[in-house]
């Protein structure tokens, strides 16, 4: 393993940037590249939702999420599977990528 992939796999998220990020609404979903201990590397993503209070004017993130965000969940997830699928397929760098070839999802 490259010292680079040790560094970022070493790093928390909070000092890493992700490699892109989508938007729909106050929902945000970001794609995080992670490095596998024989050298390949996937990528993951996380949702967020933001936020700001009508009675003190404080914004922020939440990770928790109500039935009126669905539909922009449901958009953000796409895009995000939609890009690691396409990015996953082949490797820019040379490096090996892992790649889930189906979603089947149980639920």
């Amino acid at each position: 393993m490259t010292q680079q992939a040790q560094d970022q796999r070493q790093a928390p998220e909070a000092d890493r940037k992700p490699e892109t990020s989508f938007r729909h609404g106050a929902i945000g979903g970001s794609i995080w590249r992670q490095e596998t201990t024989d050298g390949g590397h996937f990528y993951n993503f996380t949702l967020s939702r933001s936020w700001k209070s009508d009675a003190n004017g404080k914004s922020g993130y939440s990770g928790s999420f109500s039935e009126r965000n669905a539909a922009d969940l449901q958009k953000t997830i796409a895009d995000c599977v939609e890009w690691i699928q396409a990015h996953s397929k082949q490797s820019t760098d040379g490096t090996k990528s892992t790649h889930v070839e189906s979603l089947d999802v149980p639920f």
